[in-house]
């Protein structure tokens, strides 16, 4: 599956090295979901779309995470305070 999840992520905007990183990340998760005895597979649901459904959450936390720490930095450069903070 991992030609589906780079195209799926390549689509999101992703770099080849997101893909390589995210292609593993879902796999960690997957197995770490079988371990655990959390998936389940549904009658009519094929694996594919399970993992894209993982990738798809994965690449969302990544591009929040990115959204925050680029937030902080133009704060900590700029010295820019939010007025909506009662400080």
């Amino acid at each position: 599956y991992e030609r589906p999840l780079q195209s799926y992520i390549r689509r999101l905007g992703g770099s080849p090295h997101d893909e390589d990183d995210l292609v593993q990340e879902v796999m960690l998760a997957f197995l770490h979901q079988v371990q655990q005895g959390n998936f389940e597979p549904r009658e009519g649901a094929d694996l594919r779309s399970y993992l894209i459904g993982i990738a798809h959450r994965k690449w969302l936390k990544k591009i929040e995470g990115e959204t925050r720490r680029k937030k902080r930095e133009h704060q900590f450069t700029t010295g820019y305070d939010d007025p909506k903070t009662p400080e």
